[in-house]
C-alpha cells in the first residue's frame, strides 16, 4: 500500500456512542473502527505484515478505550483516532529503525503533534 498524503487515508469519522464501563459499547466501537484504523496504520507505516499492523491496531484500541472519557467529550472523534494511530505507528517505526519512513511522514503530514513525542525517545 502506498499512501503519499493523508488525503488517501480512509475516513474514520462516524457517529457512535461510547458509555464508560459498557463492554457492548466497546465492542461496537471496535466493530465500527477496526477496518479503518487497520487501513490507516497500513497506509502510514507502509508495513506489509498484517501481524505487525494488527498489533499496532490493538495498541491503538487499548489507548482509545483507556481515554474513553475523552472520546465521549470529543466532537472530532476522527481526529483523536487519527492522532492515536499516527502516534502508535511512529513509535513502532522508531523502535524498529524506520527513520526514513518517519522523516517522510514528518515532511508530508500536516499534523505535527505526534512527532513531538518521538523527540524524547
Amino acid at each position: 500500500m502506498n499512501c503519499k498524503t493523508n488525503h488517501n487515508l480512509p475516513s474514520i469519522e462516524k457517529n457512535i456512542i461510547i458509555i464508560p464501563g459498557d463492554l457492548k459499547a466497546f465492542e461496537n466501537f471496535v466493530d465500527t473502527y477496526q477496518e479503518r484504523i487497520f487501513a490507516t496504520i497500513a497506509c502510514l507505516s507502509e508495513l506489509g505484515t498484517a501481524c505487525i499492523i494488527e498489533k499496532i491496531t490493538i495498541d491503538v484500541f487499548v489507548e482509545l478505550w483507556q481515554q474513553k472519557v475523552q472520546l465521549i467529550q470529543e466532537r472530532g472523534i476522527g481526529i483523536l483516532i487519527y492522532k492515536t494511530c499516527l502516534r502508535h505507528t511512529l513509535l513502532y517505526l522508531r523502535q524498529h529503525g524506520f527513520e526514513e519512513r518517519i522523516q517522510l511522514l514528518r515532511d508530508i503530514l500536516l499534523c505535527k503533534e505526534p512527532f513531538l513525542g518521538l523527540e524524547n525517545l
